[in-house]
């Protein structure tokens, strides 16, 4: 039973990430993956001196994708993460 919760131990898995940046970003309405989980690794990674920002983006879900062109929104590629994308 513990090897099956063991996925949920996020705690275990922070030392990997000491001396990276961490964004943490969660729609505020997902139901899939409750933003508590991401609420808690960001307050795990604060707590191992982790440089790290949480962005709980109101009114999104689990995936979001709003876009008004190609490659302009969505979770992961926009101006957010990817600085690149900024006009």
């Amino acid at each position: 039973m513990q090897k099956g919760m063991s996925e949920y131990h996020v705690d275990t898995q922070v030392s990997n990430l000491i001396g990276m940046d961490v964004q943490v970003r969660v729609g505020r309405s997902d139901m899939s993956t409750h933003p508590w989980f991401s609420r808690r690794m960001h307050r795990l990674l604060q707590k191992n001196s982790i440089n790290c920002t949480l962005e709980e983006v109101p009114g999104k879900a689990h995936w979001w994708w709003d876009t008004a062109k190609e490659n302009d929104g969505g979770a992961l590629n926009n101006a957010v993460l990817l600085p690149a994308l900024r006009e």
